[in-house]
């Protein structure tokens, strides 16, 4: 696992990388139910904090559009 995992951090955008370690995260879960259950309670106890703060600034968790702070702004699709 950890030769995987620092692979995969010198080369963050590699496909490949990823995966091996994607693999390599549910085999170990696959075997210890104890790991699985500990992370799905961390998972479960995560939480996001999204702050704005300034004049016209934006907070957001996601955005999958357009998001205009200024004035007279034209948004064309």
């Amino acid at each position: 696992m950890e030769t995987a995992v620092m692979e995969l951090a010198e080369d963050p955008v590699d496909e490949d990388r990823a995966a091996a370690v994607r693999l390599q995260i549910q085999e170990m879960l696959a075997v210890d139910a104890h790991l699985a259950a500990d992370l799905s309670k961390m998972l479960a106890a995560a939480s996001v904090t999204v702050t704005a703060a300034g004049e016209r600034s934006v907070a957001a968790q996601t955005i999958n559009g357009v998001v205009v702070t200024g004035d007279r702004a034209q948004v064309s699709r």
